[in-house]
């Protein structure tokens, strides 16, 4: 491959010099720029052109970064007439770094390595010239080893210190009641403010990240008082104080201090807002998988390319002024980014507004809400940091709320949370939700559903959110199965309520299957009722259509939205029923598919660079199915249907069949099917067993500690003690139907029939209330134990 590269260079290099005719630095630098840039991305690192050093006027033509924003190593270009070696003591005469430092002047190229000249080798010989990228790609300093070897060492610790702290924790808990009765007043505030389903083992894990997370902060930040200033973390100070400090705070930390300090070291050496916000995300990413895999997959923590980030800003703007006149940075334009994450958004808002506008639009207008603490923290810190950069001075930020965005669903009318985590917080909190919102803008969680009931990781439930989407989104769709209650359904469906009937955009980076999924078709159905104007840029990545590069790294497509309502400009849904179909539509959507790239990096240079002005929209008309792209001419549709819910429901007979059903729903196959009738029997009777013995030991569980009964369909305390034995598979409908209402089983022979498990496989199935999620109407469709 290196040799592939390496010919296209030489190429490149004879077309800029003989169409150019010009040998100078400026020409032909671009040549090189494209080969080591392709060597880097073989290695996952990132070149950045020009990149300015701490020391502002130390500014080599390229920075090798890894993946936590370290400097790999550093590139200068030079032209073909330049004396190159005087030009490498000049810049080491600047200051420049030599510890690993390539110059090339398309003639020589020149490595050195901790202050020593390593490699001088022409640069056409290709064998030579890949060995010098090689090396220089390959070196890694002391103290960038140094920082891995604390990486790699605070992921083997931070299991067993997480185990000591949790162990101190349940001890606190038992025997400290000054922790006590602290830990019980933060618990309320919580249930009040972010999660009216939060336990103690919920604080426990916000205490956790709390005292880890102190020391990067100072290390990065250099800000030493924010535990102590910012008024969630202040009231976690409370908690945490009451047990840890002292010998017992040395004791627990010591085998990551030099993680710490590893950390401190890194930092020191970034200067520029955006590369410390790189480097702070890419430690909490890496952070939080080994501190908490399972929520980090629940929450589908993928934060945001800046380049993206960027484009939906600047896109906004555009269509802000075009479509209402107006500007992100005019006063009274209200934004909001309710899942901030680590504070990407509203980051990299404050670097887009001009100076002179951006301290109003900092202290009134733009607004953002986070649920987890530990980004919190970090969006709080990456904020204030990037005002205090830009602007000279510090400025706290009082519109960031920690609290779930989807629990406020109605808006200035809740003023219920009277002790939401504190006094300043509540204030934010009612202050926020009583704004008309005129921007929502963010990356909402990705997450759809769990796919196993034993690993007690899903998603929970939003009463408000979850009814709208089921009176607008599912009650308009054909489909018999949806996945409209995953999280980015939800933030679209809470952020078209936020804004109201009023004016406004939201801006959404999320999974691109609203776009053509058979299940979205209430969803497309619903949005262009309630919107004028829909944009879509999709930017690919579905690995099931053959797309490659995305930008998350994941399999599913990824699409930026930008819908758009106007108020005092749209017909009334009344009206707009009485339309004709083949009339033009209300809303106008509007598609532009980005081009295929072979990189992520690539997709994400071309949006770095690129104008919404100039994509070349494609204008979509729905059809009668509100289909959206891949629309078919066929006669399909206008076929007799076998069944359809019209006729099931008895509102009109246009199907063969009345009846109709999902096939049946068992949740645990391996327990309810076997080839062999005998070794059925047995697996049937144990699970049978083994969930009366559940039961019986939720009861008495209940009892001692005084639990009342379980109103809500799906509870992290049932969740959580069945998750502690698990020896029996598990399901939603189990736990909320049967379970929760402690119903028991009886095991019964004649309950064992044949089915068709896969088509010509027939299994011995046991057909049984409590062993079945959903059997659908199977029982009328076969009566018989025999049919």
């Amino acid at each position: 491959m290196s040799d592939i590269l390496i010919q296209q260079y030489y190429t490149r290099l004879e077309k800029v010099i003989q169409y150019g005719g010009s040998y100078n630095e400026t020409a032909i630098r671009n040549a090189f720029y494209i080969l080591l840039n392709s060597f880097c991305e073989s290695k996952n690192f990132e070149l950045i052109p020009e990149f300015s050093q701490k020391d502002a006027k130390i500014r080599p033509d390229g920075t090798v970064k890894d993946r936590l924003c370290q400097d790999i190593g550093y590139w200068e270009s030079k032209g073909p007439a330049d004396n190159l070696d005087a030009r490498i003591q000049n810049k080491f005469d600047k200051g420049y770094p030599a510890v690993n430092i390539l110059f090339e002047n398309s003639d020589r190229a020149v490595l050195f390595q901790k202050g020593v000249k390593i490699m001088d080798v022409p640069m056409k010989d290709a064998k030579k010239l890949d060995e010098v990228l090689s090396k220089f790609l390959s070196y890694k300093s002391m103290e960038l080893l140094a920082f891995y070897d604390a990486i790699e060492k605070f992921s083997l610790h931070l299991p067993n210190i997480l185990t000591t702290l949790r162990e101190k924790i349940a001890a606190e808990s038992q025997r400290n009641p000054q922790f006590q009765q602290a830990r019980d007043t933060f618990l309320t505030l919580c249930r009040n403010a972010v999660n009216p389903t939060m336990m103690p083992e919920d604080v426990r894990e916000m205490m956790i990240q709390h005292i880890l997370t102190e020391e990067i902060f100072l290390s990065v930040f250099n800000e030493s008082m924010f535990h102590r200033e910012n008024n969630i973390a202040r009231e976690l100070d409370k908690v945490v104080s009451t047990f840890f400090t002292g010998e017992a705070k040395h004791h627990t930390l010591d085998s990551i201090e030099n993680y710490y300090l590893s950390i401190k070291r890194a930092a020191s050496n970034i200067a520029n807002h955006n590369e410390k916000q790189k480097f702070l995300k890419a430690l909490y990413e890496n952070f939080y998988r080994i501190y908490n895999p399972k929520a980090a997959d629940r929450l589908g923590i993928f934060y945001t390319p800046n380049e993206i980030v960027r484009f939906m800003i600047e896109s906004t703007d555009y269509l802000l002024n075009k479509c209402f006149g107006k500007l992100l940075s005019d006063p009274g334009v209200q934004i909001l980014d309710p899942a901030a994450g680590t504070g990407t958004f509203v980051t990299e808002l404050i670097d887009y507004l001009p100076k002179s506008e951006l301290p109003h639009k900092y202290r009134e207008d733009i607004h953002c809400s986070e649920v987890s603490i530990l980004p919190y923290y970090i969006a709080n810190l990456n904020i204030e940091f990037t005002y205090k950069q830009k602007m000279g001075k510090y400025s706290e930020f009082k519109n960031i709320c920690l609290m779930d965005t989807l629990d406020h669903s109605k808006f200035s009318r809740k003023q219920s949370d009277m002790y939401s985590m504190t006094v300043e917080n509540t204030d934010r909190i009612n202050r926020q939700n009583q704004h008309e919102i005129f921007v929502v803008i963010g990356n909402p969680p990705y997450n759809a559903n769990q796919q196993n009931e034993n690993e007690n990781n899903k998603n929970r439930e939003y009463d408000e959110v979850d009814k709208r989407i089921k009176a607008t989104y599912i009650r308009e769709s054909t489909a018999q199965k949806t996945k409209l209650y995953d999280m980015y359904s939800r933030f679209f469906r809470w952020a078209t309520d936020r804004i109201g009937d009023k004016e406004g955009i939201v801006a959404f980076i999320t999974n691109s299957s609203f776009i053509d999924a058979r299940t979205f078709d209430g969803f497309r159905k619903v949005v262009s009722e309630e919107f004028d104007e829909i944009h879509i840029v999709d930017l690919g990545g579905n690995v099931r259509k053959k797309e490659t590069s995305n930008i998350f790294g994941i399999k599913l497509g990824v699409a930026v939205s930008f819908m758009i309502k106007y108020r005092n400009r749209r017909d009334s849904l009344q009206e707009k029923h009485k339309r004709r179909l083949d009339e033009s539509p209300l809303c106008r959507i509007y598609y532009y598919h980005v081009p295929e790239f072979e990189t992520a990096k690539e997709k994400l240079n071309f949006l770095a660079t690129a104008k919404f002005a100039d994509f070349d929209f494609q204008r979509i008309t729905p059809d009668e199915n509100h289909n959206w792209i891949n629309i078919t001419d066929n006669d399909f549709d206008d076929l007799l249907p076998l069944a359809n819910k019209e006729t099931k429901s008895g509102k009109a007979e246009t199907a063969v069949f009345k009846i109709s059903s999902n096939g049946l729903s068992t949740n645990r196959d391996e327990w309810v099917y076997d080839f062999s009738q005998e070794l059925l029997e047995q697996k049937s009777k144990f699970f049978i067993e083994e969930y009366n013995r559940e039961v019986e030991r939720w009861i008495e569980y209940k009892a001692l500690n005084h639990i009342q009964e379980i109103p809500d369909e799906s509870n992290p305390v049932v969740d959580g003690f069945l998750h502690a034995r698990n020896i029996i598979k598990w399901s939603k409908m189990i736990k909320r139907d049967k379970f929760r209402k402690e119903k028991k089983g009886v095991f019964d022979k004649s309950d064992i029939r044949k089915a068709m498990y896969r088509p010509f496989v027939f299994k011995y199935l046991y057909f049984n209330y409590i062993s079945i999620d959903l059997p659908a109407q199977q029982i009328e469709i076969f009566p018989e134990s025999k049919s």
